[in-house]
């Protein structure tokens, strides 16, 4: 069987079919369970996108690719080797790998180690993506301006009556 175009891995042919099935937990050869797999027929053949997410922090986020994604997953006869590596991106504040103090500031400096790290073998079978799902912090100081401007909004608490007498020019 020739490898798959990669629009395949792009999932670019998977959107429009009404074929298509995702699974999650999915049984793989072997015993393994693969977090997330899709399957479509394809040109009267049925094809398999295997998917491995990891967090950040997962200690063996530089080798699941290689030893996880690609030996255990995109192993099985109908995903032909092919994959997708998830990486799930919390903050630089976050552990990488299990360790922490890192020098990774932002998802893309993570995946571009990743795939470095990657045998060169997988190159162009197995895609790294990440999802950024960090939480930006507003700075104090970007906070003060704004809490100025509600507090101008707010409406004049209103006088008690010994200070409405005391104010009334017929007092």
């Amino acid at each position: 069987m020739p490898p798959l175009p990669p629009a395949w891995i792009s999932c670019a042919a998977w959107t429009e079919s009404p074929r298509c099935g995702f699974s999650l937990r999915t049984d793989s050869v072997g015993q393994n369970r693969c977090d997330i797999t899709a399957s479509d027929v394809i040109g009267g053949e049925r094809r398999l996108l295997t998917i491995e997410v990891k967090g950040q922090w997962h200690p063996e986020l530089f080798t699941g690719a290689a030893e996880q994604l690609d030996t255990r997953y995109s192993s099985h006869p109908d995903a032909e080797r092919q994959g997708i590596y998830l990486v799930l991106w919390f903050g630089a504040q976050e552990k990488v790998a299990g360790r922490v103090n890192t020098d990774y500031k932002t998802p893309e400096e993570l995946r571009a180690v990743i795939i470095a790290q990657m045998p060169q073998d997988l190159h162009g079978r197995i895609d790294v993506q990440m999802i950024d799902l960090s939480r930006s912090v507003a700075k104090p100081a970007t906070l003060k301006p704004a809490a100025k401007k509600r507090a101008a909004k707010k409406p004049a608490a209103k006088k008690s009556a010994t200070a409405r007498k005391k104010a009334s020019p017929t007092a």
